[in-house]
């Protein structure tokens, strides 16, 4: 067996870096030791490593100089960069520095940093803002702009909703789903920040709409129910064992792509959320029934989202929307306030 001769370079603590080490010092402070323990603890720790060793190689393989010692060289020059990227994340840093502490050229050091990394230095750091903010939306107590700022995301003032560029609180408390969505609005859709909230699910179109369901609308009785001109509508709804229906989150579509949009942040959602989800789908988009002879507007959108709340017995709820759903959200708060009014 021949020796493994590590790079010497900074290494990001990931989750499962810091399970392994969890795990370790959580068995160093019970008062016996097991050394079968502690032998299996340190292979899983030997493991990482030379995996983590075994994608620096590769990476190091798939540079462009034909010589090794060239690649190698190379590598530790790309790897002081990401150092300062990892450690300054948060403020501003520019191609100009990274350049200069790659000793190359910023047009020679930006194509072997993508062609190694697989991203360019600005999506890699965009990469890190979002993954510290996934890691405060854990504190409930951390406010929406503290997060972003805390995380070094920008504010995009054009795509900032009322409620956010106002700086008004927010109901208390936030589910971090909410937030979530809040920090994609603030990101904008075209932002290279959302890079690592599309990363974390990769869900196809049949498998999403496989774990939906298809239900009757009635939509002259604006009800879910069988009736013979019934229209079929898709819709998710995920709960958590011990919720009851009333702490649900509710997603509007923006895009006529349908309820699929949100596809690439449920995982994200999943993992962080602890409400029920209700994502909602209209008629005339994905998979619900698409008639030609039909009222398409904002109030029988409406109509629609007041049927499937009755139907899966939700009384209070947030709700998540974008785009030209904001019409139909509008609409449903107009309704909301005249029953207040009536009452």
């Amino acid at each position: 067996m021949s020796p493994v001769l590590f790079f010497n370079q900074l290494h990001r603590r990931d989750a499962r870096f810091n399970a392994i080490i969890t795990d370790l010092i959580s068995s160093h402070k019970e008062k016996t030791y097991n050394r079968l323990r502690f032998e299996e603890q340190m292979t899983a720790l030997l493991t990482y490593h030379l995996q983590q060793h075994d994608q620096i190689a590769e990476i190091v393989n798939n540079l462009p100089p034909v010589r090794k010692s060239t690649r190698v060289e190379l590598y530790k020059r790309l790897s002081r960069s990401m150092d300062v990227l990892r450690s300054g994340f948060c403020g501003e840093i520019s191609l100009d520095q990274l350049a200069a502490e790659a000793c190359l050229s910023k047009y020679h050091f930006l194509r072997l940093f993508r062609g190694a990394y697989g991203l360019s230095p600005y999506q890699y750091i965009q990469h890190l803002r979002i993954e510290k903010a996934i890691s405060l939306l854990r504190d409930s107590k951390v406010s929406i702009n503290d997060l972003a700022d805390r995380a070094g995301i920008r504010q995009q003032p054009v795509l900032q909703p009322p409620l956010l560029s106002e700086d008004r609180p927010l109901p208390h408390p936030v589910p971090p789903a909410v937030k979530i969505a809040i920090l994609v609005i603030r990101c904008g859709p075209r932002s290279s920040e959302l890079w690592v909230l599309i990363q974390l699910s990769m869900v196809s179109a049949k498998e999403w709409f496989d774990s939906g369901i298809r239900l009757p609308y009635d939509a002259a009785r604006k009800r879910i129910a069988n009736a013979p001109d019934a229209l079929s509508v898709f819709n998710k709804f995920l709960s958590r064992p011990g919720h009851n229906p009333g702490t649900t989150i509710s997603f509007l579509p923006g895009f006529p792509t349908g309820s699929y949009d949100w596809s690439k942040i449920d995982a994200l959602i999943e993992k962080e959320n602890s409400q029920n989800r209700l994502y909602i789908e209209y008629i005339g988009q994905g998979e619900s029934d698409k008639p030609e002879h039909y009222s398409y507007s904002t109030f029988e959108r409406a109509d629609l989202v007041e049927a499937l709340w009755k139907y899966h017995q939700i009384d209070t709820t947030f709700v998540v929307t974008f785009d030209y759903s904001s019409l139909v959200a509008m609409e449903l708060l107009r309704r909301q306030q005249e029953k207040i009014e009536k009452a």
